[in-house]
């Protein structure tokens, strides 16, 4: 018959991080890669937008009967796509709670870029061709990043979240026990104020009845 693992509590989360470690450091270590590979793919976007945006105000600038209005219209769609870019809060932390709000956030980002570029895109053709060219590259490499990073946070990060999950019962543990240990603290030092304070009625007591003697 196996014997039973007995752990101190105190020990407890030490142990688990210590025997998870071979499991947990190559998952995370790859989760870092697909992470960062999305945040370079997301600056390359960024970068053909910002070419995009340049090349647009440049043709604004010389203000053709012929041009102006897409150039305009180039514009704008690049300035709001940087907007959409720069308002992603893109974290450093590998859990599967952040990795899943990123790519959330990513993915509505990414919907929102392409919806507005099959819009847009027809009002600047045909012009802007090269730039909308690098444009399309870019965003299709960023949907291809972010597909894989999404996919390993669903399917591949599955051992490592059951280990994070265990972290937080075994901190919510030491929370509760941190909790009680405080409220018994507190009980006795209620309980001992109340034997001084008894003590004191009984004295009291004594002292009325001997005067009243």
């Amino acid at each position: 018959m196996a014997e039973t693992l007995e752990i101190p509590l105190k020990e407890l989360k030490t142990w688990l991080e210590e025997e998870t470690s071979s499991t947990l450091e190559p998952i995370r270590a790859e989760g870092t890669n697909l992470l960062n590979s999305a945040k370079s793919k997301l600056e390359e976007l960024g970068d053909s937008t910002e070419r995009m945006l340049e090349a647009s105000e440049k043709e604004m600038v010389k203000n053709s009967p012929k041009t102006y209005r897409r150039a305009r219209t180039a514009y704008k769609f690049a300035r709001d796509v940087l907007e959409t870019i720069d308002e992603l809060d893109i974290t450093d932390d590998i859990t599967h709670e952040s990795l899943r709000t990123f790519c959330d956030d990513l993915e509505k980002a990414l919907v929102a870029i392409d919806r507005e570029r099959a819009r847009r895109f027809r009002q600047i053709v045909p012009y802007f061709i090269f730039d909308r060219r690098r444009f399309d590259i870019a965003l299709k490499r960023a949907t291809d990043s972010f597909k894989e990073l999404q996919d390993f946070s669903l399917h591949g990060y599955g051992r490592a979240k059951a280990v994070e999950d265990s972290t937080v019962t075994i901190g919510k543990l030491f929370k509760s026990i941190d909790e009680l240990e405080k409220f018994q603290s507190r009980k006795s030092q209620v309980q001992s104020r109340m034997k001084d304070v008894e003590k004191k009625i009984g004295e009291t007591e004594r002292r009325i009845a001997s005067i009243g003697s």
